[in-house]
């Protein structure tokens, strides 16, 4: 797709420019958030680059919200181009990956919490991800959950909401969400069930499997005890044969 590769090479051309932000054109905010909120990818990615040269304390609270509804604009992208629902969504190309994790990484620093829904989807992009939506606690679980259980994530990208709410149930407790963690963590333990993307491969299993092993971990109720027990003394050396990476047992994860 010959418009976006082009779009690309400018998106990092823009990016390069960044700590620079005089050297670029002069844009009117409300042109900005025009771009931000378009439908056409090219200019989607023309507006992001243009509000990530804006200086944080520079930036209104319209021009953060659309920042934000770009993010889920690009998730939305994301998924109905990988998901099952339209397989024959063209290809964008890098630039819409690039774009976003940096987005999703500049919104990160901000706290807001109306973040939360897109940012989960982002939760394997970097530590500051990572970092921001631990620190929303309890805030954060119903959103990795909504990642962490969708046909349209792989185990690659479901197993870091996995770790990360491993962590905000170790620190914080699973407050209400008790049994929807527990089955979330019983979902990547027993494999993906047949209406999940053919997309998953042993790879993206074994990911999502290490991060379920260390929910069942803290969470620890008889059920997951029982499976993660069963799963230890049967399937890491089948898995080991079939893709070459270990599973944890039960005394290696987090408690």
């Amino acid at each position: 797709m010959k418009k976006v590769t082009i779009a690309a090479l400018c998106f990092s051309i823009l990016l390069l420019a960044l700590p620079a932000a005089t050297q670029l054109p002069p844009l009117r905010e409300a042109e900005i958030i025009a771009q931000l909120t378009e439908d056409d990818p090219v200019e989607w990615l023309n507006g992001v680059a243009r509000s990530l040269s804006v200086p944080a304390e520079e930036r209104s609270p319209e021009m953060l919200a659309a920042m934000i509804r770009a993010l889920e604009q690009e998730v939305q992208w994301d998924r109905e181009r990988s998901g099952p629902s339209d397989p024959s969504f063209p290809d964008a190309g890098e630039a819409f990956g690039e774009s976003g994790a940096i987005l999703a990484r500049t919104l990160a620093t901000t706290g807001d919490p109306r973040i939360l829904p897109a940012l989960a989807w982002h939760a394997y992009n970097h530590g500051t991800v990572a970092r921001t939506l631990f620190r929303f606690g309890h805030d954060a679980i119903p959103h990795l959950l909504a990642v962490a259980t969708s046909p349209d994530a792989t185990g690659g990208i479901a197993g870091a909401p996995l770790w990360i709410l491993a962590n905000i149930v170790l620190v914080h407790g699973p407050a209400e969400f008790e049994e929807e963690l527990v089955q979330a963590t019983i979902l990547h333990l027993d494999g993906p069930p047949d209406h999940y993307r053919s997309a998953w491969t042993n790879q993206d299993q074994i990911i999502s499997i290490r991060q379920a092993i260390a929910l069942a971990g803290v969470l620890g109720t008889p059920e997951l005890v029982e499976r993660v027990e069963r799963f230890a003394n049967s399937a890491p050396e089948e898995i080991e044969r079939r893709t070459g990476h270990y599973v944890p047992r039960p005394d290696n994860i987090i408690a």
